[in-house]
């Protein structure tokens, strides 16, 4: 759950979020979907429809400071080390009754699961414990459940994310009643103000000593608390003998979730996932806390009590990053309790988002920060949910079927080109999503990643791996699947086909990042590039220290740039050029035209990124506190590529292991077979012999 002054996103760019980026074992996406362009049409009308449609998983350009835990696999270490303070000592008990919420002799609502008691916890008084059984009872279904979200002063603003929690309830399908059974749980007094101004159900939960009413950033002790209260508070709801479904407010209710948890009567606790791995008993999958469905019976309650008593051996860490710990612990299995994974296909987020709006029930702004930006995405889920109702049955069905809208902020998209040279099986395609998937705030860029396929091996390739794929076809019918060797004539087609394609992305109104597909994404980039009014950023093979010093020499492998009427003249003009200066590539053509007067009589912007955060084989980013991005130039040979690529990948997860105190960082390991006298050599060496050398680039 996160909880954010609404005014945090607009404050600073290196605010932290109140998301927990969770456990992310490397184990491939299970949901893919593709845009399927149909009928006729210009080839921009193509782009347009692609870019408008590509996906889920809404933007947010604000850094997303993810929790240490994410770097370990404590899965595989809690199966091989099981931690021997578990010893609950509870084996032979009957664990399948609920307690009696009526009778508060049952011991088995005191018991606690793990040496320790809850003496130190928050304690409700006993009029609040009343007051909440009577609030609990008004809102309960037939079963006793209810379902429950909690709420801050940093959410109730007008239009905020509270308000859309409630619209999602509004415009769902079969939504609507669920409201009747909603417990908004306030953790101040404006909070609950407001709650009782908009809805029937409000509670007001109050902790001796501590004002929730303030921002909570990520992993600060304020936020926390927060979290650990919102645990023991829902213990509370269990002993009280009801079901319940706890919500965060940032999640959207599109359909009626409970035809789609598991009906067995043994299933005790149902939690949806930052990422779902096939199988909903799989312990890897990654969950995610916000949106859960639990039991009452002592097995829940025994197990709530674990969970939070458990804070005090896992000092310092959150309830998510706790249950990552503690769901392989033997006790779970000792009070039989029964897990199950909630399928993104109905329980999507950002982080992996519910692609067919057939299917979905709830939608999470997980891997996103700043509240400006949340309510900025779920603004447009709001839409999108309500164009998908107003659709005929025969739209709905279409195969793929009807998806979200994605654009960042300011019409912002990643962009990379394959083709079926790069797009093999352990090659570097491969290597790149990962890079995106390990690095610091990078893997909800994915979201927003469009991969242009030159070929259709590459096309068919793309949709087995990622969300977004566009197939370019060329007019003439020209075929870019085969190796394009280094400035040999298919070579040269292939980069100018690319800057006609980013051309044609600027006409239709979009700002994009291009990255090619030897780049390596450590960092979330955003921080680093320039504001204000720059129009064209580019990344150096070499960097002189100077942004806006022209003798930089820039790689066209990574650009950022803004689409305006400066930037659309200027990639028109870059194109042109490739007419008076015949032979060569559109990196050499820049190099001459930055310097043309027709640069400074546009008005356009031009600044050089520094290789201290962009870096390449040519001049490395030697500092991996401040990497964002690594290139293979400088390197020919793709078998040379993917054996450096590789070891960079190793030099960054053994980075991201050490504490973040540590002071004995290395750099990297890198270059090996690549680098620029490697280049060099291969570059010059006859072309009968440069199997395999670059496909793309040559730098």
């Amino acid at each position: 759950m996160d909880l954010e002054d609404q005014n945090t996103a607009s404050k600073d760019l290196q605010e932290k979020s109140v998301e927990s980026d969770g456990y992310h074992p490397q184990k491939p996406t299970n949901h893919h979907y593709h845009h399927h362009l149909c009928g006729g049409g210009n080839y921009k009308n193509f782009i347009k429809i692609t870019i408008m449609l590509f996906g889920a998983g809404l933007t947010c350009l604000i850094l997303y400071y993810s929790s240490s835990s994410s770097s370990y696999n404590f899965g595989n270490f809690y199966r091989r080390q099981a931690p021997s303070y578990y010893n609950s000592g509870r084996k032979g008990k009957d664990l399948s009754s609920p307690p009696n919420a009526d009778d508060p002799g049952d011991a088995r609502l005191h018991s606690s699961p793990v040496q320790g008691n809850l003496s130190s916890s928050p304690v409700l008084k006993e009029k609040g414990e009343n007051e909440l059984e009577k609030v609990l009872k008004r809102a309960a279904m037939e079963s006793k459940t209810v379902i429950l979200t909690t709420l801050n002063s940093a959410w109730i603003e007008p239009n905020s994310i509270f308000d859309l929690f409630l619209e999602s309830f509004k415009i769902g399908n079969e939504t609507k009643d669920l409201l009747n059974h909603l417990v908004v749980v306030a953790l101040d007094q404006k909070a609950y103000s407001r709650c009782l101004e908009v809805h029937p159900h409000c509670y007001a939960l109050t902790t001796q000593g501590v004002d929730f009413s303030g921002e909570a950033y990520f992993m600060t002790a304020d936020y926390l608390k927060m979290m650990w209260r919102r645990i023991h508070f829902l213990l509370t709801v269990l002993q009280t003998g009801y079901n319940f479904i706890f919500t965060d407010a940032d999640v959207m209710w599109f359909r009626n979730p409970f035809p789609h948890f598991y009906s067995s009567n043994n299933t005790d606790f149902q939690i949806a996932c930052d990422h779902y791995w096939y199988a909903s008993n799989d312990l890897d999958n990654s969950p995610n806390g916000g949106f859960n469905y639990v039991q009452s019976n002592n097995r829940t309650i025994q197990f709530y009590k674990f969970w939070y008593n458990s804070k005090d051996k896992f000092p310092g860490k959150h309830d998510q990053d706790v249950l990552n710990m503690i769901k392989y612990d033997p006790f779970i299995k000792e009070i039989g309790l029964s897990i199950q994974f909630l399928d993104t296909a109905y329980f999507g987020g950002f982080c992996e988002p519910s692609k067919d709006l057939n299917k979905v029930c709830t939608m999470h702004a997980n891997c996103c920060i700043g509240l400006d930006n949340k309510i900025h995405d779920l603004k447009m889920l709001i839409e999108d949910w309500r164009n998908y109702m107003k659709m005929p049955n025969e739209i709905r069905t279409l195969d793929p079927p009807p998806s979200w809208t994605a654009a960042m902020k300011e019409k912002t998209v990643i962009i990379t080109t394959l083709n079926e040279a790069w797009a093999a099986p352990n090659s570097i395609f491969g290597l790149f999503l990962e890079s995106f998937r390990i690095g610091n705030e990078t893997e909800w860029l994915l979201n927003h990643l469009v991969v242009v396929a030159l070929d259709k091996k590459a096309y068919s390739i793309c949709l087995k791996m990622h969300s977004h794929c566009y197939a370019l076809k060329t007019s003439d019918g020209f075929d870019f699947s085969g190796e394009a060797y280094f400035m040999a004539p298919d070579y040269l087609k292939m980069m100018w086909r690319r800057i006609d394609f980013l051309r044609s992305v600027l006409d239709l109104g979009y700002s994009f990042i291009f990255t090619d597909v030897d780049i390596m994404w450590f960092r979330n980039p955003f921080k680093h590039l320039f504001s204000g009014q720059t129009d064209f950023q580019i990344a150096c093979d070499y960097y002189g220290g100077i942004p806006n010093d022209l003798n930089n020499l820039p790689n066209g492998g990574f650009v950022y740039v803004r689409s305006n009427k400066k930037t659309q003249k200027f990639y028109e003009f870059w194109y042109k050029s490739r007419e008076i200066y015949p032979g060569k590539h559109d990196q050499d053509v820049l190099n001459r035209i930055k310097y043309d007067p027709f640069i400074h009589k546009i008005g356009l912007k031009i600044k050089f990124l520094d290789t201290c955060y962009f870096g390449g084989f040519c001049q490395p980013s030697k500092d991996l506190n401040k990497v964002c991005t690594m290139h293979a130039n400088c390197c020919a040979g793709l078998d040379n590529k993917v054996h450096d690529l590789k070891i960079m990948l190793h030099d960054w997860r053994n980075y991201t292991s050490l504490p973040p105190n540590a002071t004995n960082v290395k750099s990297w390991s890198v270059p090996q077979f690549c680098g620029p006298a490697s280049f060099r050599r291969r570059r010059d060496s006859p072309k009968k012999n440069l199997q395999g050398t670059e496909r793309r680039k040559g730098s």
